[in-house]
């Protein structure tokens, strides 16, 4: 994986160069976009902080560009790589939401209101947060996306089982599980949401509940 990620680092670094030298902005800034994305993908401070001056960079020349897409794009990463450290997750989440609602990219608010619960839950406002991660639920459901719909609830899930809250953990661990088993090519999410709901039952102290479930 770390050699894949350095070779795609390499190749995003090299055609980031090429259409500089082009003049080409929109590619220049897309290349910029998708190394930043690679480097957030290393994980580590250091390439963080790389990512994060990378994005910033393509940011910048999507709005040279007047191009809403990258730019909502551009937020939404800088929205991802603040949740690793940055104190502007949740600006940066809710600069995407709006680029996104004015291109009309419902996937893509939901992905903005994802990032902006999650950015506010560590912020230490769970139910604020709930809430946001919800709608982007409700907007995945809306454009079919299952998968994305389910992933929700299991994060919920995970926020919940982080503040010992058993019983709403194991509602959206559920939630999460009936979807995943209904959807093709979910097993390794199925698995996920099988051990949170089971996790789930003993944090709230019914541990014939969540026997009944690991059996299951």
């Amino acid at each position: 994986v770390r050699d894949a990620l350095q070779a795609g680092a390499q190749l995003a670094a090299e055609q980031a160069a090429d259409y500089k030298a082009a003049g080409d902005k929109r590619g220049e800034a897309s290349m910029l976009l998708s190394l930043a994305e690679v480097n957030y993908s290393k994980r580590g401070e250091k390439t963080r902080q790389e990512a994060e001056a990378l994005a910033t960079e393509g940011l910048k020349l999507a709005r040279e560009l007047g191009d809403k897409r990258l730019e909502a794009v551009a937020q939404a990463l800088l929205a991802s790589i603040g949740l690793a450290g940055s104190t502007l997750a949740s600006e940066h989440a809710k600069l995407a939401h709006s680029a996104y609602r004015k291109i009309g990219d419902k996937r893509g608010e939901a992905k903005a209101l994802h990032l902006l619960g999650a950015s506010i839950v560590k912020k230490g406002k769970l139910e604020e947060g709930v809430d946001l991660c919800l709608e982007a639920a409700a907007r995945f459901r809306e454009v079919g996306a299952r998968k994305l719909e389910a992933f929700e609830y299991f994060v919920i899930s995970q926020f919940f089982l982080s503040k010992s809250m058993g019983r709403e953990a194991a509602e959206y661990a559920e939630d999460a599980l009936a979807i995943f088993k209904a959807t093709a090519g979910c097993s390794s999410h199925t698995a996920h949401a099988f051990n949170a709901v089971v996790q789930a039952h003993i944090v709230k102290g019914d541990q014939r509940q969540a026997a009944r479930a690991a059996s299951e």
